[in-house]
Order: structure tokens, then sequence, then C-alpha cells
């Protein structure tokens, strides 16, 4: 790309094919986790014994084999204020795809059994993504 970009007078279209793929990838990728992990996510929300109220995915951060996504999690009243992040790491160290999911902030306030269904739904999720190993560490 860099030298497309010093050479952009004589192939400007090339430039702009260049600039969109990796956006592509980048939406892509944050679809797929939405859909895949995020929805599950937000499917406990309606569970009147899970303290979880909303999840929110932010922008992936790639790399050449690798990228990180972080989700939001936002809990039910009287938990509210608490702020809890879910990072996962998704990276290709051939032969292996391997997941990394760490949880932080107040991971005491969503207990022991929310945070085992979202290891679950984490699970599910690494599988679908293809990952031959997954670690998860949710407190």
């Amino acid at each position: 790309m860099r030298r497309q970009i010093e050479h952009a007078i004589e192939t400007p279209q090339r430039l702009r094919k260049a600039q969109r793929h990796p956006t592509e990838i980048e939406r892509t990728v944050g679809v797929f986790c939405d859909r895949e992990l995020a929805y599950a996510l937000r499917r406990r929300c309606q569970d009147p014994n899970c303290i979880l109220m909303s999840v929110w995915t932010r922008r992936p951060r790639l790399a050449t084999a690798s990228f990180e996504l972080t989700l939001d999690l936002r809990l039910k009243p009287p938990h509210e204020r608490a702020r809890i992040e879910l990072r996962l790491c998704l990276c290709l160290r051939e032969p292996d795809l391997r997941l990394s999911v760490v949880m932080q902030g107040d991971r005491e306030a969503l207990g022991a059994s929310c945070r085992e269904r979202i290891r679950e739904d984490i699970r599910v999720f690494g599988a679908r993504a293809g990952a031959t190993e997954v670690s998860i560490d949710l407190g």
C-alpha cells in the first residue's frame, strides 16, 4: 500500500481498492463476532436469572495473522455501574488457530453461574470460528 500511495497519481483505482480491502475484512470479522458471540450473549440478557443487560461489540483490530476484538458487557441494576470487557484474540500460528479470551473489570459482579454460561458461549464461538485451541480466563 505504501508503494501505491507514493504512486497514487498513476494508479488511483488500485489505491482505492487496496484501501477498501482491509476495511472489508474488518467489517466481516466484526459482523461474524457480533452474530456468533455477541448475539448469544444478548440472548442471555433475556434470561431473568442472568445479570447481563446489554452487549456491545467494538471495532476489531486487525493484524497480518490475527485480530483482537472487545465486547463491552453492561449489567442490570444494582450493578449497572460495573464495567466488564471480554477481550478476544484469534490468531493463526500454523497449523493452529488459537482463541484467547480474557475478562477484565468487575468479574465478581457477574456471579459464577453467569460466567459459566458466558464460557459455554465462548466455546461454541471458538468451534464456529475453527479455533483448534481455546484459552478462556473469566476469573
